[in-house]
């Protein structure tokens, strides 16, 4: 669903038809690249592949602040790749990555990360037990 305010996007496809195979958010990403604010791709099932290809598409934009990535299983190594994008990051302030089982790796990484980042300023791991994967 796009809702258009004078300069800003939301764009929220939470649910969204699960599909393991299909990571659609990077075609549609650029259309609202200069103007998105928030977005929800929470419980859209995006799994690893998808939070690669989210983070190479989020290295592109420069206005997103607000990211709610809960539920997506995006595990370790769609873990690293959005920590490593956020390494460049200066305009994200909130992020949720809420039950994505990113594991050891993803989570030091992300720590890691963090310590650089100055811009993040809230962020939700939530529960903590990786039970949802």
């Amino acid at each position: 669903m796009w809702e258009h305010r004078p300069t800003v996007f939301l764009f929220n496809v939470s649910p969204f038809p699960r599909c393991s195979q299909c990571v659609p958010m990077p075609k549609a990403f650029p259309r609202c690249s200069r103007t998105l604010k928030s977005l929800n791709l929470g419980h859209n099932g995006l799994r690893e592949g998808g939070g690669r290809a989210l983070a190479e598409t989020l290295r592109l934009n420069s206005t997103l602040t607000s990211l709610d990535l809960n539920y997506n299983r995006l595990g370790e190594g769609g873990g690293r790749a959005l920590a490593e994008t956020l390494r460049l990051n200066s305009t994200l302030t909130s992020l949720d990555l809420a039950s994505n089982g990113l594991g050891e790796g993803g989570g030091r990484t992300l720590a890691e990360t963090l310590r650089l980042n100055s811009t993040l300023t809230s962020i939700d791991l939530g529960d903590p037990v990786e039970r949802y994967m």
